[in-house]
């Protein structure tokens, strides 16, 4: 009898996404990549699953060892609007652009993450 082989054609599980606070990230990083779903955290909030294609950050390094892995992103307010609009299988540009105080709402005065949301497609 002959042996079977079989090859992976994509990945269904697998271990936990890389994770990088906000507070790590540099005015101007940029990642790009598919949005392969969310989890939701202890605190009821949406974690976003990143299958990261490119990185750019500050940190050369950090950059490439997010390349071809999947990174969950936390819950921010910008974020979360954006990612509303975003399907499953969506090609995204996470760009964090610094920090800005809030004027208003419950959470004036406080300081809020700036992100940048943008569906792409490749060239």
């Amino acid at each position: 009898m002959a042996k079977r082989v079989f090859k992976t054609t994509r990945k269904l599980s697998g271990g936990r996404p890389v994770y990088r606070k906000w507070a790590e990230w540099e005015n101007g990083d940029i990642i790009i990549g598919k949005y392969v779903g969310s989890t939701t955290d202890r605190y009821k909030k949406p974690n976003w699953q990143i299958e990261v294609v490119e990185a750019f950050f500050a940190d050369k390094k950090a950059a490439k060892n997010l390349i071809d892995k999947q990174i969950g992103l936390n819950s921010s307010g910008q974020l979360d609007k954006a990612m509303a609009q975003v399907s499953e299988g969506d090609m995204v540009q996470i760009s964090y652009n610094g920090m800005e105080e809030m004027q208003g709402g419950p959470y004036a005065g406080k300081d809020a993450h700036l992100i940048g949301v943008d569906l792409v497609t490749e060239d």
